[in-house]
């Protein structure tokens, strides 16, 4: 599936956006761009199931965007990943839940994120004109091979019921470099990221948010902070802001979205913290406090998100 090229033009830049399938030569610099990332954040062992492999099986469902005054450098970066939903509403383990739930899925049909049913398929749509791809009506759809024995296999029928449906797509992060920090990009990467996942065939793109601002409050709950609005009923917090005005709405906390658990070394070496007391320590970048146990040598960061839905239909 191709991302129509998005060219975004704003104050002294204009943006180009696709995906990483079309432009597969980002993937040298796709981690290496200048960002504002905390260390800690990279130490999530869940996300050794998706970026490993993001540029080979996911390419699909990364984005890169480079500016037209500096062509090939990379400015942004998105990524999303598809996941079956379960019908079980979103999940409380918010980014570490939507990545292994993914990965699970790729796992089980066998086939790459792109290979896999595509969220029309199983929708009462999939049966209309509009919803049935070219393909779908070609002489090959009709042929004798069609029949054929092992279409009807026993094996064939017991891998197309084992196969799992993922059917919804969750935003994963939007890493803007560095120097372009405050320039708008964001806002037009979270546009790009809508687009995209609209042409993918789904009709919603959810995010577990990680509020940009709520470091600054590390000792407020999530559940108070997620809904404070300004005077115009926007969110207080500048990222969810973003969300809501592109067409989001605020769903739930996602209470247990990242969890981060290391010896006292690490985290040392992580934050250049002492870590030598026990109880909550407060992490510059931190949404909220890490949980410092000295006896036993370890401290463990439970990060809340915040769930958003951007509907596409």
């Amino acid at each position: 599936m191709r991302l129509n090229i998005r060219n975004v033009t704003m104050i002294h830049m204009s943006l180009r956006i696709t995906t990483l399938a079309e432009r597969p030569s980002f993937e040298p610099a796709l981690w290496d761009m200048e960002h504002s990332w905390s260390t800690f954040m990279f130490q999530d062992p869940i996300a050794d199931l998706f970026y490993p492999v993001a540029a080979t099986e996911y390419a699909d469902y990364v984005l890169v965007a480079d500016d037209s005054g500096e062509p090939g450098r990379l400015a942004a970066r998105g990524c999303m990943i598809p996941f079956p939903s379960g019908g079980d509403g979103l999940p409380d383990d918010g980014w570490d839940g939507v990545i292994r739930r993914g990965w699970l899925g790729r796992a089980r049909n066998g086939s790459a994120a792109r290979g896999a049913v595509s969220p029309d398929a199983a929708s009462p749509d999939a049966a209309s004109p509009d919803a049935a791809s070219p393909d779908a009506a070609s002489p090959d759809a009709a042929s004798p091979d069609a029949a054929s024995p092992d279409a009807a296999s026993p094996d064939a029928a017991s891998a197309q019921d084992s196969a799992v449906m993922l059917d919804a797509v969750s935003a994963l992060e939007i890493t803007v470099r560095r120097d372009l920090l405050g320039s708008g990009v964001s806002p037009a990467m979270v546009a790009a990221m809508r687009d995209h996942a609209a042409r993918l065939g789904f009709r919603e793109l959810v995010a577990p948010v990680r509020p940009t601002q709520k470091h600054l409050e590390p000792h407020t709950p999530m559940s108070e902070y997620a809904f404070r609005t300004r005077e115009d009923g926007l969110p207080s917090d500048a990222w969810l802001r973003v969300h809501v005005r592109a067409g989001a709405r605020i769903v739930k906390v996602a209470p247990r979205s990242m969890v981060v658990a290391g010896t006292l070394e690490e985290w040392r070496e992580w934050t250049g913290l002492p870590f030598d007391r026990p109880g909550p320590v407060e992490v510059p970048g931190a949404l909220v406090p890490v949980h410092c146990d000295v006896a036993h040598g370890h401290a463990v960061y439970v990060e809340p998100n915040v769930w958003v839905s951007h509907p596409l239909t």
